[in-house]
């Protein structure tokens, strides 16, 4: 059965015409089908050889693509839009249409990740200055406890200092009562310490003599290393 290939220009094509038309595009396709087919099974499957170069590959290449232009310039155009119909613009405007919804979605997603990097830009600046705020913070309360520390220990060493002090003119006043030959000796040892540098050693006269054992047995003062004739008072705290 001979039918039309533009059904749209003959106005007395029915389905029963259309139904014949397909059903002889079908057997055509499936024609087309076999034929590939037992190509394919024909054909010979070969290795490259050695002396097979990539310009050669090329070639090949070129060759396959331009029977493939010709197979589709000689190819029957009848199921292709038919040109200056309304089939031709219809399927054109359709496809600018689904461009434009494509765009659409595209730009809508765009902004919700622009959105996105805000919100993450916002919040890595909130972290951000809440850290800051957690420094200064620590570093505060480092500043002032290590003040703190310094004013406690402070006033703890010469609590303490006092009471080495109060407890050595004790102990001198109750061994040595009424000399002031010791007490005279303590007094140039402390001033030799608080003096400090390499004049901290103070001389050990025969009227001193006396005393210096008891100050070094009781850890008050050592000798120098490498003169016995002179002392100094050892750090007591």
């Amino acid at each position: 059965m001979d039918s039309d290939p533009n059904p749209i220009e003959n106005p007395e094509f029915t389905l029963e015409d259309t139904y014949d038309l397909l059903k002889d595009v079908k057997e055509e396709k499936q024609n087309e089908i076999d034929e590939l087919t037992e190509a394919i099974r024909n054909n010979e499957v070969s290795s490259l050889g050695p002396n097979v170069t990539i310009d050669n590959i090329v070639q090949k290449q070129l060759e396959v693509l331009e029977s493939l232009e010709k197979l589709v310039k000689e190819k029957d155009p009848r199921n292709f839009p038919i040109l200056k119909s309304a089939d031709l613009y219809s399927t054109a405007i359709q496809g600018l249409e689904d461009e434009v919804h494509n765009m659409d979605a595209l730009l809508k997603r765009m902004q919700n990740e622009v959105s996105t990097l805000k919100a993450d830009v916002n919040y890595l600046e909130d972290k951000k200055a809440g850290f800051e705020k957690m420094k200064e913070a620590a570093l505060n309360a480092t500043e002032d406890k290590t003040k703190n520390t310094y004013e406690q220990e402070y006033a703890a060493t010469k609590r303490l200092f006092s009471d080495v002090k109060s407890d050595l003119k004790t102990v001198i006043q109750t061994m040595f009562p009424g000399n002031d030959g010791l007490n005279n000796f303590l007094l140039d040892l402390s001033r030799a310490q608080l003096k400090g540098g390499d004049d901290v050693y103070v001389d050990i006269t025969p009227d001193t003599i006396y005393y210096t054992n008891f100050l070094i047995s009781t850890g008050i003062i050592t000798l120098h290393p490498n003169n016995k004739n002179k002392a100094k008072m050892l750090d007591l705290l």
